[in-house]
């Protein structure tokens, strides 16, 4: 029995993958909320650990803008 956070498929999480960076991009900065509506057909939790991934590979930053909201934005360069 699979559980809800089960992995995808290779092709549907680089899919994702993919489409949560084009946005990233594209808006410099976004509500993690904005982020999950725009990442259509997938489920909030699939967003949620593609964004999770990508922030600790260093692809995205992930910040907390006050109690349970959080912002995703590009990663500050040094």
């Amino acid at each position: 029995m699979e559980g809800t956070m089960a992995r995808r498929p290779v092709s549907n999480q680089d899919d994702l993958r993919k489409q949560v960076l084009h946005l990233v991009r594209k808006k410099k900065v976004c509500d993690l909320d904005d982020v999950i509506k725009e990442c259509t057909p997938y489920t909030w939790s699939q967003v949620l650990l593609e964004v999770d991934e990508l922030s600790r590979s260093g692809e995205l930053s992930l910040l907390s803008k006050k109690a349970g909201e959080y912002i995703v934005t590009l990663p500050q360069v040094a």
